[in-house]
């Protein structure tokens, strides 16, 4: 844990740390001595090509240092502002579009909207215009650009929870800590009867003492619904912080909205429909959810250590292993008449370089490994430390980039950091001493077992126009241990009627550049390595679509086995091209299908109509990685966004959190809309061509790849259309 605590500027422990947008953390002199005027900062950029049609694109490029940068902006909210703000709240929140962000923060599309409690102000960007934004910082972690007003880091609000766990560690007390709170007297109390509150009403933000609360508060009637809590305990935990209402600056925040992820008071007509639940509620519900997910990371750094123990033996293994071979290299060698000898120093090298190439990548992987299980049991302190506070309005400050956070370490185990050796500890060599002596000068090391499959990159996947008008595509694939690889050989399948696979490739680059492809194609790849020993199982299949039209199918070669594809009479369109638009399940069990073309950028529109609906299925629309989970109902992990639907109600899904409730549902010849914005890095979906609840996903990265995907069962027939124009006007709530 101690690395959780250290601040990523001076490397220190965190002294008064504040908390920044990005869900990072600094010590609050860091802070001061990063700030910068915008002046400065953009003298700083002006190397840098930008061109900018308004405001709010000049931000989204100010940051280039990171590819997933952008300007990120927060604004002080002051009571003045607080009748503009909620005039204009209600009317930016009717539509969305590319120049009316939301004005607490300006976001790039990739990132998500966060929130910081009463600091944020709810008037559009456009009617700022008396609140210049004077000054910045970069977080020195993720490199984005925080750009505030005239106020500076006073704007940015004190990470208490980050404070009280550093305190908690160091074993020491804060200056705040070290105070004993001074209870106030009774509101109600006549002043020569003044009494100590000993309750205070969340709804009412009254305190009372015992006598005046039977007197004046009885828990009968309308009050039966109030909550009390302890008033020893709310001022202990720093009451005098006062968070108001996101909407209303003079009324005290008392409770939660789910749908916003912002404080709210009881007048807030925005929050009318959503789900809004009392403080302390919200708090118990968010530390309940980051302990379930703590638990599973838990499991997963526990059999990651394992693993780390094991691949901290293999430089023993291999060593072991290297110095037999050796024995018995230079046993047979030495057998063999001197016409061997130069032949054999030349084979006792290769063995030594062998063996340092193994222990150098075993050496790497344990030590990038052990790093990340440093960092993991660092952050399942933090987090547990995190779960003791008893304040909730700091843990509400930061449960949302903890469970981020720890969405993300969670996906790692399962990708970057998957539990499995590099290369074996073993020498898949032989040495024949029975050949003849003709074969002296050729005799070398050959391969006793085929290499694994490779893998495609699918972001370095691509197709592109030529300056002459032709169009090429880019292939890009990886293997985990080379050593043993002699080439690859790609293979690539152009859609056409009665086609098969043919040999585009053969060589030992892990990347290839074709070139005469047709337009308005759907091409298919698979790559395959081989050695001596023989040839490697083929990879998972990956699509190209030639064509600047954003149309696509179903894909029967990524699909689950279980996914069913119906033929009609236009399956076979004018061109001699497979149309794969309608599918179906042969199992109960819910199954994954992709599109044949993966998104990166732009704006995509697709329609799927329910042909069938037997038993009240819930089947799933929305995008997923290429290297989805297939045999899982879409959204179940951390490669997969989307909304399931049944007849009455649907909810939102992603990495198995389910988010947004809504009682609308589907039937036969119901027709689902998927709009992917990667301009904006937004998801949203319609039905029967209305808007279906707010947008459900804000936190899609540019330059990832994402695949149309739905997943269903034997009860679903479904039919696809894409290629669609996207909707003029977009209803959803922010």
């Amino acid at each position: 844990m101690d690395l959780e605590l250290r601040c990523p500027s001076c490397k220190e422990y965190y002294r008064s740390p504040v908390y920044l947008p990005c869900t990072h953390s600094l010590c609050y002199t860091c802070a001061l001595t990063s700030i910068q005027t915008t002046n400065e900062h953009h003298h700083n950029q002006s190397t840098l090509d930008i061109s900018s049609t308004s405001f709010a694109s000049d931000l989204d490029k100010l940051s280039l240092t990171s590819d997933n940068d952008s300007g990120v902006i927060i604004n002080r909210h002051s009571p003045s502002s607080s009748n503009s703000s909620s005039s204009s709240s209600s009317s930016s929140s009717s539509s969305i579009s590319s120049s009316s962000r939301p004005s607490s923060i300006l976001l790039p599309p990739a990132l998500p909207e966060i929130s910081s409690s009463s600091f944020i102000p709810t008037t559009p960007i456009r009617h700022q215009t008396n609140k210049p934004y004077s000054t910045c910082l970069q977080c020195p972690v993720c490199s984005k650009i925080i750009f505030m007003d005239i106020s500076g880091i006073r704007s940015l609000p004190k990470n208490c929870l980050l404070a009280d766990i550093v305190s908690r560690y160091l074993g020491e007390k804060s200056y705040e800590q070290q105070q004993q709170p001074q209870t106030p007297k009774c509101q109600l109390c006549r002043p020569s009867e003044e009494r100590a509150i000993t309750r205070i009403c969340e709804q009412c933000r009254i305190g009372y003492c015992d006598q005046c609360r039977e007197q004046y508060h009885p828990m009968r009637g309308p009050y039966s619904k109030h909550n009390f809590v302890n008033a020893l305990q709310q001022f202990s935990n720093n009451l005098n912080e006062k968070i108001f209402c996101h909407e209303h600056s003079n009324r005290l925040a008392t409770s939660y909205c789910l749908h916003c992820r912002l404080e709210c008071c009881q007048q807030c007509s925005i929050h009318t429909n959503h789900d809004t639940v009392p403080i302390q509620q919200a708090a118990k519900l968010y530390k309940t959810q980051l302990s379930s997910q703590l638990q599973c990371l838990s499991e997963k750094a526990k059999y990651g250590a394992e693993f780390l123990a094991k691949l901290k033996l293999y430089p023993d293994y291999i060593k072991k292993n290297g110095e037999i071979f050796e024995t018995n290299l230079i046993k047979d060698i030495d057998n063999l008449i001197q016409t061997l000898e130069n032949k054999k120093q030349e084979l006792v090298t290769y063995v030594h370089k062998e063996i340092e190439r193994k222990i150098s990548l075993i050496h790497q992987q344990y030590s990038t490994y052990n790093a990340h299980i440093q960092r993991t049991t660092g952050f399942l302190q933090f987090s547990i430390e995190a779960l003791k506070e008893s304040d909730p309005l700091s843990y509400l400050q930061v449960c949302h980039g903890l469970n981020s956070k720890c969405s993300s370490i969670y996906g790692s185990f399962s990708d970057e950091y998957e539990c499995k050796a590099h290369t074996s500890f073993e020498f898949d060599f032989t040495f024949n001493t029975e050949c003849l002596y003709r074969e002296i000068h050729r005799l070398q090391f050959q391969q006793i077992k085929p290499p694994l499959s490779p893998r495609f990159i699918a972001e370095q996947c691509l197709c592109h126009d030529e300056q002459s008008g032709t169009i090429s595509g880019t292939l890009a694939w990886s293997m985990r241990d080379v050593g043993a690889i002699q080439g690859f050989i790609l293979e690539l399948d152009d859609g056409t009627f009665a086609s098969d696979f043919r040999e585009v490739y053969d060589g030992t680059e892990t990347m290839c550049a074709v070139d005469g492809l047709l337009l308005s194609n759907v091409y298919t790849a698979r790559v395959k390595a081989y050695n001596q020993a023989g040839e490697s199982a083929y990879s998972e299949c990956i699509t190209l679509h030639s064509s600047s039209v954003y149309w696509f199918t179903f894909n029967p070669r990524t699909a689950h086995p279980d996914i069913q594809f119906i033929s009609n009479s236009t399956s076979l369109t004018n061109d001699n091209h497979y149309s794969f638009d309608s599918i179906t399940c042969l199992s109960s069990q819910e199954r994954v299908a992709l599109g044949s073309r993966g998104f990166r950028k732009g704006k995509h529109y697709w329609e799927i109509t329910i042909q069938r609906y037997d038993d009240k299925p819930d089947p799933a629309f929305g995008i997923a990685r290429f290297d989805v989970l297939k045999e899982h109902m879409l959204g179940k992990d951390s490669k997969s966004w989307c909304m399931y639907i049944d007849s009455q109600r649907s909810w939102f899904m992603h990495n198995g959190q389910h988010t947004n409730r809504i009682n609308s549902g589907i039937t036969v010849g119901s027709v689902i809309g998927i709009l992917l914005d990667l301009n904006n890095g937004t998801l949203s979906f319609y039905i029967n061509d209305e808007p279906h609840g707010p947008i459900a996903f804000s936190n899609l990265t540019q330059g990832g790849v994402y695949y149309p995907a739905v997943s269903l069962n034997k009860n679903v027939q479904l039919t696809l259309v894409s290629g669609l124009d996207a909707p003029t006007q977009t209803n959803h709530e922010l």
